[in-house]
């Protein structure tokens, strides 16, 4: 599954770290990171395991963290406790704008299963709403960046 991509633009076009970048359809793909160059710039995916996104669902406001996984190109979503009875698969799931990296309400995916394994935490895996497999322009949001400003 890929982790990143590379975009045709960069520093020259006022790409910072941290910049939410979506598809053509305003849904997350994920977002700027180091390496940026004067006409290129690196995208963070939302399924690399190393990616934080806040996180909740559209039909029951529970927030969460979705963090990438390193098989299937799918995510999870963590720390939504076990007690939770609401979600429900099925389920979209947008940013919650808590993180201040990403503004609130992007489209971000779809809940696929929801288990209690005992834990603290149930585990939730989540179908993102991008497709990684095709070719896609993606617009960065310039005007939102994790930096503040």
């Amino acid at each position: 599954p890929h982790k990143s991509i590379i975009i045709n633009r960069g520093s020259r076009h006022g790409l910072r770290n941290q910049m939410p970048v979506v598809d053509a359809q305003g849904r997350l793909v994920g977002r700027i990171v180091a390496p940026i160059g004067p006409g290129e710039a690196t995208v963070q995916l939302i399924t690399d395991n190393l990616s934080s996104v806040g996180v909740r669902g559209v039909e029951h406001p529970v927030s969460g963290i979705l963090n990438g996984k390193s098989d299937a190109g799918d995510c999870r979503m963590a720390y939504v406790p076990a007690s939770d009875e609401s979600l429900v698969e099925g389920e979209p799931l947008v940013t919650n704008g808590l993180d201040r990296v990403f503004p609130p309400d992007l489209p971000v995916g779809t809940i696929v299963s929801i288990r209690t394994d005992g834990s603290l935490f149930k585990s939730i895996v989540v179908r993102p709403a991008f497709n990684f497999r095709e070719p896609a322009v993606v617009a960065v949001l310039t005007g939102f960046a994790g930096d503040g400003g």
